[in-house]
């Protein structure tokens, strides 16, 4: 049928390389209130989005899935591609008052830090942000 295809025998990886991209984009773009095109140019989102993927290395590495340095280039090449104005799952749950995977995102990556005795400063910050924003939306439409 024509249908590109790739066989991976590490899904474990590929699951934990796209979680990656998850934990920094979705976390950053929702947390700085903007859209893809926040998180392309230099800057502090940019900074931001590296350093909360970066820190899924150590953790990925300590529950046995090896990713890098070039897992983070790749994912910035897919990042780069999209379109400006696009936003992610978790920027829209946001922006229509509905909960977020914050707990899924760094929230798994701050429990697996605590439990490998690795710091996660940069997503506690996004959790400690993203919880205080879900926080404020509930408590006005109470």
């Amino acid at each position: 049928m024509g249908i590109a295809y790739q066989i991976d025998n590490r899904m474990d990886r590929k699951i934990w390389s796209k979680f990656m991209l998850n934990v920094g984009v979705n976390q950053v773009v929702s947390v700085c209130g903007q859209n893809f095109g926040s998180v392309k140019k230099s800057g502090k989102a940019r900074d931001l989005m590296i350093g909360a993927m970066a820190e899924v290395i150590p953790v990925a590495k300590q529950e046995g899935v090896v990713l890098d340095e070039a897992d983070i280039t790749y994912w910035l090449g897919v990042v780069d591609a999209l379109s400006d104005t696009g936003k992610p799952s978790m920027r829209q749950n946001v922006e229509a008052k509905r909960p977020s995977e914050v707990a899924l995102f760094s929230g798994t990556v701050v429990a697996l830090g605590q439990k490998h005795g690795i710091k996660t400063p940069v997503n506690a910050m996004l959790y400690d942000k993203i919880m205080a924003i879900e926080k404020d939306y509930h408590q006005f439409s109470k």
